[in-house]
């Protein structure tokens, strides 16, 4: 059987949408700092598909920068594989945003 849950960022008070977002996708996918040059009502919408061995989540979210510090790494289970996809973002902005907030790059 398929098990859903949906997330719409409109559902939180505006000023805590962006912490609300981090925590949400600490809990679906792995321990994250995210900040946002327009944290300010930041619009996110997620659907969570439990498959059983595999989730699948399709969100949208506003640019934003995430991080994983040595330290969320740790919080992470060492017994999960997570693949993420960017749809609607070119190589060249992934660069690009990375560069500005100082970060290297894999693609």
């Amino acid at each position: 059987m398929l098990n859903e849950t949906v997330f719409r960022s409109g559902e939180v008070p505006t000023a805590d949408r962006l912490a609300y977002w981090a925590e949400r996708v600490g809990r679906t996918h792995a321990p994250v700092r995210m900040t946002s040059d327009r944290a300010h009502g930041f619009p996110a919408t997620q659907r969570v598909l439990d498959l059983g061995a595999v989730s699948v989540w399709p969100a949208t979210f506003r640019q934003l920068v995430i991080r994983r510090t040595p330290k969320l790494i740790r919080r992470s289970d060492p017994e999960l594989f997570h693949l993420s996809l960017l749809v609607d973002i070119t190589p060249t902005e992934y660069r690009s945003r990375a560069a500005a907030a100082g970060t290297s790059p894999r693609c």
